[in-house]
């Protein structure tokens, strides 16, 4: 099928993604956002004891743990469904996706955030669940990206690193 995307406004400002994504469509909204941008929203999920530091230079280390946290989650989920995947998750979408590797590698990286804390405002716990929640919307962003590039009939985003499915 021939879905053609294009940015269209939301209600709110918010450009989103809107096409036909093969059998269902889809709508993925766009948001540039910064690991500052992140820490606002969770704070009220992740409690009171973390503040956005007033030094800008300091929070660019969010942006860091941020980085640090979504490649370590993708290495790492890799490297769980390689050692132990049985279970496939979307066959038809990211054949090399497995639960095993979900697991071990959200898990994994959950406890990565947890201990990069000291670079994040937040304790420990609050870094935990930040990166849980970071990981877990990146799982789900792959496997939308992948929908998109299924559709569009496009193997990998880029080859700047052999075997690696790119960058967008």
């Amino acid at each position: 099928s021939g879905g053609l995307y294009r940015v269209v406004p939301a209600a709110a400002g918010t450009p989103v993604l809107a096409g036909d994504a093969g059998s269902g469509g889809a709508v993925i909204a766009l948001r540039y956002a910064s690991a500052e941008d992140l820490a606002r929203v969770l704070q009220p999920f992740v409690g009171t004891g973390g503040k956005v530091s007033a030094d800008p230079g300091r929070n660019v280390l969010l942006i860091a743990w941020l980085v640090m946290v979504v490649q370590g989650s993708d290495v790492l989920q890799y490297i769980w469904g390689k050692l132990l995947g049985r279970h496939k998750v979307a066959p038809e979408l990211s054949p090399s996706k497995t639960l095993e590797g979900l697991l071990g590698g959200v898990a994994s990286a959950t406890l990565l955030g947890a201990a990069l804390y000291w670079i994040t405002p937040f304790t420990p716990g609050q870094s935990a669940l930040m990166a849980l929640v970071v990981c877990t919307l990146g799982y789900c962003g792959g496997l939308v990206m992948s929908a998109i590039k299924r559709d569009r009939g496009v193997k990998d985003w880029g080859s700047v690193i052999e075997g690696h499915g790119g960058m967008l």
